[in-house]
């Protein structure tokens, strides 16, 4: 759980809800096919019963570390690609949730044609 504290009072946020808002951010993001995990990510999904799918979400003083392992298309620009998946994720989990994203990795596991 991600806890934020307020004047009113406090708001506590699921990680899966950060893991599902930038796996659909992910999905929807011009030359990205989608998200990629490898055999380790793939084991501890099971284990905690989560869907994480290539996604890691860390919270630090009321900002979030995010990894996310992703599959592009073949013959996209793949540094502006990133570029915009970047900026997106910081926009959207700002605008929804009021979280700071301080660092989003993104590693590139795949590319399909």
């Amino acid at each position: 759980m991600l806890l934020e504290k307020n004047t009113i009072g406090k708001i506590e946020i699921a990680e899966n809800f950060f893991v599902d808002l930038v796996n659909n951010i992910a999905a929807e993001s011009f030359g990205v096919v989608g998200t990629s995990s490898n055999f380790l990510q793939k084991f501890y999904s099971l284990m905690k019963n989560s869907g994480r799918n290539g996604i890691i979400i860390r919270k630090e003083e009321n900002r979030l570390y995010i990894d996310l392992h992703i599959e592009v298309k073949y013959g996209v620009n793949i540094a502006e690609t990133i570029k915009n998946l970047t900026e997106k994720i910081k926009y959207i989990i700002k605008d929804c949730t009021g979280f700071e994203t301080e660092n989003i990795n993104i590693y590139i596991d795949k590319m399909s044609v």
